[in-house]
């Protein structure tokens, strides 16, 4: 898997925007220049001095590398990979109890909702270069659907903090599943000072319980100046509509085994 490996400062550095790369490049031309001109008037001592910014702006260089957009892709898509590594391992099933192929959904957390309380709202966004949000905090969820039950795996990547995933895990018996939820709903955003239309995914169990996953599916700018363009894509998870779509057929055909699971069971 492609994909480099970043330090939490870099990533900081890359939501916050600290440092000064344009600084430490002039830096470096200034020195450049004291050499060529210390050389051409043959001053020795001129020369040395063009030295010292050049390391300056080397040293400013290093210590504000940052990830660009793409290389942050990467990055997410290579945590995204190791997880899928080990997720079957880590909701104690074997490869042989899958009745059909893993599915999966990739959600994030927005800064200033319910969901980033747990963070301290140490939740961070950046808009690329082409116009989509990046976010410091990446939720993958898994589901292995097996004869009788459905295991979930659903575990938050946090940039800003990659000491640990935090892992959750859940089983649910067909029986005891209702339906799924995808819903719409709107949230403010106060530092670009716009209003966010979010889709959200639930599961809802037979207690009346609806469990999400944690995170939200997509994220779209509502441009309240501008209201015949639409709303602007900022996050999606391209495979939501295939994922939903699937577990729902899962369900529905769980649902119309039961009556004849029932009867078979009858008739021993």
């Amino acid at each position: 898997m492609s994909g480099k490996d970043f330090s939490e400062a870099q990533m900081r550095r890359y939501f916050k925007g600290s440092g000064n790369r344009t600084g430490a490049i002039s830096l470096i031309i200034v020195g450049i220049l004291l050499i060529g001109v210390g050389l051409a008037s043959n001053m020795q001592p001129l020369a040395l001095v063009g030295l010292a910014p050049i390391v300056l702006g080397f040293i400013i260089v290093v210590r504000s590398s940052q990830p660009t957009d793409q290389e942050y892709d990467q990055w997410v898509d290579k945590q995204r990979a190791l997880i899928a590594s080990t997720a079957l391992q880590k909701v104690h099933m074997d490869p042989s109890e899958l009745i059909r192929e893993s599915l999966s959904l990739h959600g994030i957390i927005l800064p200033g909702s319910a969901e980033a309380n747990p963070y301290r709202d140490n939740i961070y966004s950046k808009k690329g270069k082409d116009g989509l949000y990046r976010y410091s905090v990446n939720v993958f969820t898994y589901f292995f659907p097996a004869e009788h039950h459905i295991a979930v795996l659903s575990c938050d990547v946090d940039a800003l903090d990659q000491r640990i995933h935090i892992q959750h895990t859940d089983h649910y018996f067909y029986t005891d599943m209702v339906g799924i939820n995808t819903g719409e709903g709107r949230l403010q955003d106060e530092k670009e000072r716009t209003t966010l239309l979010i889709q959200g995914f639930s599961l809802r169990v037979a207690n009346g319980d609806a469990i999400g996953i944690g995170g939200v599916l997509s994220v779209k700018v509502l441009d309240s100046k501008n209201k015949k363009s639409g709303p602007k894509v900022a996050f999606v998870d391209t495979e939501v509509s295939k994922t939903v779509q699937a577990l729902l057929m899962l369900l529905r055909q769980k649902k119309q085994d039961q009556p004849q699971q029932i009867q078979r069971m009858r008739q021993y």
